[in-house]
C-alpha cells in the first residue's frame, strides 16, 4: 500500500477510534 494512501487512511481510522 502507497503512504500516500495509507496516511489518509490511517488518519481516517484513527478519527474514528478517537470519536468512538
Amino acid at each position: 500500500m502507497n503512504i500516500l494512501l495509507a496516511s489518509p487512511l490511517l488518519k481516517a481510522i484513527l478519527k474514528d477510534a478517537t470519536a468512538v
